[in-house]
């Protein structure tokens, strides 16, 4: 498997990609396969943002079969336009796990500056688009102004929580808590983690996490029914 008050939109989801620098290429095979290069992530990147057509967009992104039902939710049903691009810079070339990525730092309108991934899999790159919009079931605004019962897969950044909301018993019964933030906004939220739900994080040396959850609301309280990953790509 291939992140939501956030200083700086190019700041913060760079964060949601666990990234190294590539290896040096090895010497060109005699008959070499396609490899990953920029120009044509570049090229599949514009063409995203120049197609006029639903189909023609889906076909650029990453896993289409598994996303193209979630692009059209986001962009028809909430009825967010796919932004104009104003900007591309050169990009670089990443690892993202056993993947290879290509990163460009792109200006849109609207949204302003935006990091955004493609990963290069099955000899071609796809465009991460979850994790370019930080993806999720509910927008994150109205899954805190609403606080539904029901389980929302949400990707947020996770931090330790400053403020011990717990009472004492919930401690000992084995109930812990992190904070949840979002690049849409809002106040930083806490999240009140359940005993025996798995949470494998280590806050060590880092201030936040970006991690995909599944998420709830009990009692007005905001709840982690289960953590899914680190990073907002799957």
């Amino acid at each position: 498997m291939l992140t939501l008050a956030v200083a700086g939109a190019g700041a913060w989801a760079w964060g949601a990609f666990k990234v190294k620098r590539s290896p040096q290429p090895a010497p060109v095979a005699a008959n070499p396969v396609a490899v990953p290069d920029l120009a044509s992530a570049r090229q599949i990147l514009t063409g995203y943002f120049e197609a006029t057509e639903d189909e023609g967009r889906i076909r650029c992104l990453h896993d289409s079969r598994r996303v193209g039902a979630l692009w059209l939710d986001y962009h028809h049903r909430r009825n967010k336009p796919v932004p104009l691009l104003v900007r591309l810079d050169q990009g670089r070339l990443a690892r993202l796990g056993d993947k290879t990525v290509a990163m460009f730092q792109t200006e849109l309108d609207p949204g302003g500056s935006r990091p955004i991934a493609l990963i290069w899999d099955d000899g071609r790159f796809g465009i991460d688009w979850e994790s370019s919009v930080v993806y999720g079931s509910m927008d994150w605004i109205e899954w805190v102004e609403t606080k539904p019962a029901s389980t929302q897969l949400l990707r947020v950044y996770l931090s330790r929580s400053r403020v011990d909301g717990l009472s004492v018993a919930e401690r000992e019964a084995g109930w812990s808590e992190v904070v949840a933030e979002h690049p849409d906004g809002l106040q930083p939220l806490p999240v009140r983690i359940p005993p025996g739900v798995l949470f494998p994080v280590d806050f060590h040396g880092r201030q936040r996490v970006p991690a995909a959850a599944e998420l709830r609301f009990s009692r007005s309280n905001a709840e982690l029914v289960k953590f899914l990953h680190e990073g907002w790509s799957r």
